[in-house]
């Protein structure tokens, strides 16, 4: 339904993972 937010939270979640390697 609102896949926008979905797109756009797995978007901030690989960023931050680029920024923070684990």
């Amino acid at each position: 339904m609102h896949m926008h937010i979905f797109i756009s939270f797995a978007l901030n979640l690989k960023n931050f993972c680029l920024i923070f390697p684990f």
